[in-house]
Parts: C-alpha cells; structure tokens; sequence
C-alpha cells in the first residue's frame, strides 16, 4: 500500500512511530503516577493515596482480592454502610496532596474474611484530570492482616 513511498520516509515513519509508543508507555506506566499506601488513623486503617503531580487525578473505583477488606470514602455512617455493601465510589485528589480512605473489614457468614485470608492487593484505579479519556494502568499496594495489625496504636 505504500509502495510509491521512498524508503527513506518510510523508515522515518517508522521511528517516528517507535518514539511515539516510547512515550505513550513512559507516560502511563511512570510519568506522575499516584502513591497507594496503607497507614493507621484515629479509628483504624486508612488506605492513602498520594498524589506527587501537578495534576489532580480522580479515583474512579477500587478492587480488593482477595475480598477481605472494603473501601469507604470517609469515617461517616453513609459511607460506612455503602462501602459494607460493596459500592464503589469516586474522588479527586487534588495535585501535590493525599486523601486517605477508611479500610473496613468484610465479614460473610459471620466470620471475618481476614481470619481467613491473610494476604492480598489493593488495586486503586485511576486517571488524570488533564485526559479523562485515557485509562490508566492501576496503582497497588499489598497488605497483610499482621503488619495492619501491628499498626495500631496502642
């Protein structure tokens, strides 16, 4: 199909195409990509997220597997029960901040899933505010029930 072009500018749309994938992959995997951490507040673990860019980023949901935790937007009692429910939820972090989320321990049939998985990821899904429509690779961070458990304040 592009045989009436010169050979020469077809090399050269083929670097140019390389140089472009070069930096549509530094972008979405490096370039001003949130922080996700677990730390301990006032009424129990919070999963943090920090966000180092000069943009805002909004969260547009969460998964955690294995399933033993939920994630709530903030310690009120709508929230709560939402996050219980396993509703998901959004929130923009704005640039050069962190917002902290409560992390709630899931319970089914009675017994809580933490006594029965002791390890698992948190994937936090996001985009820029800057380019809405592109999808972001997810941030993570793993937990284990232990060391949240040593977290606590004494």
């Amino acid at each position: 199909m592009a045989d009436f072009l010169p050979p020469w500018l077809r090399e050269l749309g083929s670097i140019a195409g390389l140089l472009s994938l070069g930096y549509v992959v530094f972008d979405r995997f490096f370039k001003d990509r949130p922080r996700a951490s677990i730390t301990m507040g006032d009424y129990g673990p919070l999963v943090l997220i920090a966000n180092p860019s000069s943009t805002d980023v909004t969260m547009i949901g969460y998964r955690v597997m294995p399933a033993a935790y939920g994630i709530a937007h903030d310690e009120g009692q709508n929230s709560i029960v939402a996050a219980a429910a396993g509703e998901q939820f959004s929130a923009t972090i704005k640039a050069a901040s962190a917002a902290s989320f409560v992390l709630l321990t899931r319970s089914k049939d009675g017994k809580k899933q933490t006594e029965i998985h002791r390890h698992g990821v948190i994937f936090i899904f996001w985009r820029k505010n800057s380019s809405l429509l592109l999808r972001q690779i997810p941030i993570w961070t793993s937990y284990d029930v232990s060391i949240i458990a040593s977290l606590r304040k004494p």
